[in-house]
């Protein structure tokens, strides 16, 4: 087992609109879990390596890793209780990997028929 505590990667963006709408839900989850679970904030714009180690296609996307490996991921935005869960799931070391929010998923869909 690692000395190292276990980390929420957070893939952000200086031009995601969701994502600074998520940061303060993202901050206030970091410090309750700072006891147990190190936040990694990572712009995509200035960390091209990490985004491509760990597939990261859309912003915001939350990853869990535990010793290493990854627990969990998240995409899109998420409420006070899915962020727990990602930070939860972290420091427990288990699978967890949260279903797109309906917001997300209506956006998609919507997105998806304008192109199409």
């Amino acid at each position: 087992m690692s000395d190292q505590k276990p980390q929420v990667l957070y893939f952000t963006g200086a031009h995601c609109a969701v994502c600074r709408r998520m940061a303060p839900r993202v901050q206030a989850t970091a410090e309750d879990f700072r006891d147990r679970v190190d936040l990694v904030e990572i712009d995509v714009a200035v960390d091209a390596d990490q985004v491509a180690e760990h597939s990261v296609r859309a912003v915001p996307t939350l990853v869990a890793v535990h010793d290493g490996t990854v627990v969990g991921r998240a995409v899109g935005g998420q409420s006070r209780e899915a962020l727990n869960e990602i930070f939860a799931g972290a420091a427990a070391g288990r699978l967890r990997t949260l279903p797109l929010s309906t917001t997300d998923r209506a956006m998609r869909l919507g997105a998806a028929a304008a192109v199409g």
